[in-house]
């Protein structure tokens, strides 16, 4: 019966029909649910497609509410029989537990006008159906729907699960499958501790990827030695699995974290690429997906025909949005190169749908072209910044970023209409707390190369939400260096300089002092730089920090010794200094006439590093000055953002305090005239 069943009050009727009679079972538990999930499914697509047309929400949950699904002639006949019946039983004193209290069936299935019209019918000789006239069957739907409110659907719901939780100790390995996929659809939870068998459907892969999908969309990982006998089952009936079968398996194992055995994921997407042609546009995306997460790159053959079969659908127009952003996310992230003819079909494919693309698909779609390297033609990027500047002010704060991020790193300078409305929009998405620390360092990182001002309102708005304990939460060693770097090249572009605030300022150092242990050579040369450009006094246990840090990785490059780095050995080697200065210049170049090519670019690159911190330091040490000296250097700004912040240095302290830093320049540069020109500049000799 509960085939017969096109709306929610159906279902509770046929569990109340088979529980006044004693014959409920844990196969009719499975079932129902399996329906309800079938039914809200349905419900769903249509409440989406019939609420613009009707007016909104309240139409969509009207539809909801009657049920949308057709039923025929003779499942509306059995279904009177099922509600007639349970509407005896509550009169002969029984109570039904799938309804609510106040809404027994003796009242909900009381004789509607279809049933007076066909008892008249009967009585007059007619062979009709009570449900023969349309008008009385459109009544009695439309009772049958107010009557059956979103309370006794939830009453109905929480039921059903309290019954799946009492039946699963005894259900058959098929009824635990098909009640974990009905669970997930519906969004409820298994019964705590249960786990549909790994040995569910044996043989059948369609029933063993229902069960991990349930699993995935529960958000349940199961225990290891579930995942391992469902993985020798999965392997077992790969060769007989359709296209939908490795699509749902590949997902669920991507959606819990779980990465399969080489020769495993090989089996799946040989299986997969022997049936490319048969993959939907529901299918392929999320297998691409799938691989992509779980970092496993096909055969190329496999790929090739994944590839070509997700062209054919772009073509055709079948895929979504969401499709043509993941058909072009996932090739670079398995580490596959199309051919631009492949690309630019899917580009072609995907500018008519732009005015369908939120936000998320296009960002994601953006970061597949910075990936492959592609660069769309230009009217392709005109119907691009028309469309996706609509979708702006609804954007989450990351999706924002990598718009932005994106057009960047293909060499597109957005429109200056385009730029407006992305500053309004980041306004409210960083002022909502939606930008991350690490949004912030890539932001930065792409407004350093546009040629723009930003407005002093969009700045507070900045200081204000990056500095707050939320933001800085997630802070790492690049996106500190990014948001520092990104603000010293915006602020060399502006006249009167760009001074952070001094609680931002103090936030951004303390958490950026955490990190340091954990820095690189570009992060400390980076953050050093940037510093003294925005003219920033750095606190003296930050830069004891940064230059530990430094030492530390300079000794491992086997550029300066370890004694010579210690805290205890600047006084000893003061003394000796000038041997020094001489033994390391003579050193330097000797050693960069011996080394190999490879290790000359990188003393090269070192150098550049240390010529980045040296300009840091002696920023440092300006900024430690007395302020009359800075005025006669024409530092007003400098002396203006250090006011009331001393710096950690004195003029000559920087080369007493760290020795080590002198023979690190002398070893590195080649030119040794240069390296003692900085080093003499930065002890403020001329």
């Amino acid at each position: 019966m509960l085939a017969d069943c096109t709306s929610w009050q159906d279902v509770a009727a046929v569990l109340a029909a088979a529980d006044s009679t004693g014959r409920l079972n844990s196969v009719h538990v499975a079932a129902a649910a399996a329906t309800l999930a079938r039914l809200a499914a349905a419900e769903r697509a249509a409440a989406a497609a019939a609420a613009p047309a009707d007016g909104g929400t309240a139409a969509g949950e009207a539809l909801v509410l009657r049920g949308v699904v057709p039923q025929s002639k003779q499942q509306r006949l059995r279904m009177c029989v099922v509600r007639k019946a349970v509407a005896a039983a509550v009169a002969a004193g029984w109570r039904s537990r799938w309804h609510p209290a106040d809404s027994q069936p003796a009242a909900v299935f009381s004789p509607t006008a279809a049933d007076v019209h066909g008892d008249a019918q009967r009585r007059a000789g007619a062979s009709a159906t009570p449900w023969d006239d349309q008008e009385a069957a459109e009544q009695a739907a439309a009772a049958g729907g107010s009557s059956f409110s979103i309370d006794a659907r939830q009453h109905l719901l929480e039921q059903l699960c309290a019954a799946v939780a009492a039946a699963w100790p005894g259900m058959s390995p098929a009824s635990m499958t098909g009640a974990a996929w009905s669970l997930a659809v519906l969004g409820e939870a298994l019964p705590e501790g249960a786990l549909p068998s790994a040995g569910a459907a044996a043989g059948s892969a369609q029933g063993l990827a229902v069960q991990l999908w349930a699993l995935a969309r529960l958000g349940l990982c199961p225990p290891p030695a579930w995942l391992a006998a469902w993985l020798a089952a999965m392997w077992a009936a790969l060769p007989a699995a359709r296209s939908h079968d490795t699509a749902m398996a590949a997902w669920a194992l991507a959606s819990l974290g779980v990465a399969p055995p080489g020769d495993w994921l090989a089996a799946l997407c040989g299986r997969a690429g022997a049936l490319a042609g048969r993959l939907g546009p529901q299918e392929l995306p999320p297998l691409l997906w799938a691989l992509a997460r779980l970092r496993y790159r096909p055969q190329l053959r496999v790929a090739q025909a994944l590839l070509l079969r997700g062209q054919a659908l772009a073509a055709a127009g079948q895929l979504s949005p969401q499709g043509l952003a993941l058909l072009l996310w996932a090739p670079a992230a398995l580490g596959l190169a199309p051919r631009s003819g492949w690309v630019d079909a899917l580009l072609a494919a995907a500018c008519g749908y732009l005015p369908l693309f939120r936000a998320r698909e296009a960002s994601a779609l953006l970061v597949g072209l910075v990936r492959l390297g592609h660069i769309p033609g230009e009217a392709w990027l005109r119907e691009w910044w028309q469309h996706t500047a609509g979708m702006l002010p609804y954007a989450h704060g990351r999706q924002l970023v990598l718009l932005l991020w994106g057009s960047v790193q293909l060499g597109q300078a957005p429109p200056a209409w385009w730029m407006h409305a992305w500053q309004a929009a980041t306004v409210r998405a960083m002022a909502a707390g939606q930008v991350s620390s690490q949004g912030y360092g890539i932001m930065w990182a792409a407004l350093q190369q546009l040629e723009l001002e930003l407005p002093p309102a969009w700045l507070g708005v900045y200081w204000r939400a990056s500095s707050s304990p939320a933001a800085l939460a997630g802070l790492d060693c690049l996106a500190a260096e990014r948001s520092l770097a990104g603000l010293a090249a915006v602020a060399g572009r502006l006249p009167e300089g760009l001074a952070p605030p001094r609680q931002w300022a103090a936030a951004f150092l303390a958490a950026s002092l955490q990190l340091l242990p954990r820095a690189n050579m570009d992060n400390l040369a980076g953050l050093l730089a940037a510093a003294g450009q925005l003219q920033l006094a750095l606190p003296q246990p930050w830069l004891a920090a940064a230059m530990a840090r430094l030492a530390e990785l300079l000794a491992a490059q086997g550029i300066v010794s370890t004694c010579r780095t210690a805290a205890g050995s600047s006084s000893s080697n003061n003394s000796d200094s000038s041997s020094l200065r001489s033994r390391g210049q003579s050193a330097g170049v000797r050693a960069h006439l011996s080394l190999s090519l490879a290790a000359r670019l990188q003393r090269r690159r070192l150098a550049v590093q240390l010529a980045r911190v040296l300009a840091g330091l002696r920023a440092q040490q300006m900024l430690a000055s007395p302020p009359g000296r800075r005025a006669r250097q024409g530092d007003a700004a400098m002396d203006a953002a250090s006011a009331g912040s001393r710096g950690a240095l004195g003029v000559a302290d920087a080369l007493s305090t760290w020795p080590w830093l002198a023979d690190a320049v002398r070893v590195t540069w080649p030119d040794s005239r240069a390296a003692e020109q900085a080093l003499r500049a930065l002890s403020g000799g001329s």
